[in-house]
């Protein structure tokens, strides 16, 4: 028996340094300055494309990719968002636009976390559209 609760106040002191050693993720809220990627781009070739004899038929696009350009309190982030099922891209590419603020969680075990120039990946669900910016265009 003495065994046993020198086995759970290890397991107790064990559990209590793992939980406070871990670090809280990064809540980064900024202004999106620029959008990029391949989804960008295909919307505006379908829309310059729309008077072709065939349509937009023959137009055949590969991976879909999704950056953001996003100015925070801490800097210019360049981040390119990955998809996450539960936010596909296309939808988080057509409801974020240039001025929107958007929040940014990012990940203690991300590379971007640790990043200085800032650069780096996030995913899709890790995005928030916190408020509508001002209409520009893209």
């Amino acid at each position: 028996m003495n065994y046993f609760r020198k086995g759970l106040y290890i397991c107790g002191l064990a559990l209590a340094l793992a939980t406070g050693c871990v670090e809280k993720p990064k809540i980064i809220t900024g202004t999106v300055e620029k959008e990029g990627g391949t989804l960008v781009q295909q919307k505006q070739i379908i829309e310059k494309s729309s008077g072709a004899i065939f349509g937009n038929e023959s137009i055949k696009f590969g991976d879909q990719t999704y950056v953001l350009t996003v100015d925070t309190a801490e800097g210019r982030y360049v981040v390119s968002v990955k998809q996450v099922s539960s936010k596909p891209l296309a939808a988080l590419e057509e409801a974020i636009e240039q001025g929107d603020t958007i929040e940014m969680t990012i990940e203690a075990h991300t590379q971007l976390y640790r990043s200085k120039d800032k650069i780096g990946y996030i995913w899709s669900d890790d995005i928030t559209l916190k408020a509508k910016g001002e209409k520009k265009d893209k």
